[in-house]
């Protein structure tokens, strides 16, 4: 029995074996009909008819089936080498983006070295302005004291000053995180204190109030206009507001309004502007100094004598920040 198994499974490989076997069967059939009819005859014509029926069938469809079978395995095969292509060429992709990575990296890496350095550099350039400011602000002091007019030493005083607040843009700049921007706040705080010092013998009891817009930062083209404009009207209330009090408050306030413009106020509650005085067309030099920097800035100012002197400036070009 097993050799027979062996053979069937052995003969069902090929289709010439498969249609040999259908033929051998059929015979078989044939003979058994052969015996139970008794017609020999006949019934051998039509085993004949039925095993070489049986045969061509069986080949025909076993050959069919085994090319079926070869296509399926060449398509296998065809398979197979696509999938090791396609791995491949998965493995070099992968190497070709861990490549370009490292190079990102090793470029990025190079960028921020390059702005680390140029920060540096920029930090140094404002140190080495702040301390030059400051030489020629010494120099006048020292030139001040050989003069004896009180009107000559006063300009000279009112020159160093002008410098110091440029200095002082540039020392908040190379003390910042950010070297491109000016925390306004802190910069008017400062300059008010040095102003204040400069008054405080005949200034009494007069207190400079400051409100800034918390965050408002200015870049170094906006910040040194400005703060040459507070320097000048802060300095122009301490000499003259309150020549006949012993005390007054000076507010300095900045805003951005609701269409992103700059609005600067400085007012003082002393005694105003003297009647007849237009101080669009003064001859004081604080004041000229004033409307040329309000018109670099493409602003307006305007003057009011009401309960003191009050000042408002609007800049239209926007170039504040606010920070976060």
């Amino acid at each position: 029995m097993r050799r027979l198994t062996e053979f069937f499974s052995s003969a069902l490989r090929t289709p010439f074996r498969l249609a040999l076997v259908s033929l051998v069967l059929s015979e078989i059939i044939a003979l058994g009909v052969v015996y139970v009819v008794g017609v020999p005859e006949i019934a051998l014509l039509g085993a004949v008819i039925a095993g070489i029926s049986g045969f061509s069938i069986a080949y025909a469809t076993s050959q069919s089936s085994f090319r079926y079978r070869n296509e399926i395995e060449e398509q296998n095969i065809q398979l197979e080498i696509y999938q090791r292509e396609l791995q491949m060429a998965k493995g070099h992709l992968e190497e070709r983006v861990e490549e370009r990575t490292k190079e990102l990296l090793i470029a990025n890496q190079q960028i921020q070295n390059s702005l680390e350095e140029k920060d540096v550099l920029l930090k140094e350039i404002h140190h080495r302005v702040k301390n030059n400011l400051q030489i020629v602000s010494s120099l006048l002091y020292l030139q001040s004291r050989r003069i004896r007019e009180e009107e000559i030493v006063a300009l000279f005083e009112e020159s160093r000053q002008r410098i110091l607040a440029m200095a002082l843009v540039h020392e908040n700049l190379y003390s910042s995180d950010d070297i491109a921007w000016i925390d306004f706040s802190n910069y008017v705080q400062k300059l008010v204190l040095d102003i204040a010092q400069i008054f405080e013998a005949e200034s009494g009891k007069v207190v400079c109030e400051i409100s800034i817009d918390p965050g408002i930062s200015l870049d170094i083209d906006y910040a040194i206009p400005c703060g040459l404009i507070v320097n000048e009207l802060v300095s122009n209330a301490y000499k003259h507001a309150f020549k006949d009090r012993q005390a007054g408050v000076i507010n300095v306030r900045m805003l951005t309004n609701k269409s992103g413009e700059i609005e600067l106020f400085v007012t003082d509650n002393g005694c105003g502007l003297p009647a007849g005085f237009d101080p669009n067309h003064a001859n004081n030099m604080g004041l000229q100094i004033v409307h040329m920097l309000v018109n670099q800035l493409n602003g307006q100012i305007s003057f009011e004598s009401k309960d003191g002197t009050n000042v408002k400036i609007l800049i239209f070009a926007t170039t504040t920040k606010k920070s976060t």
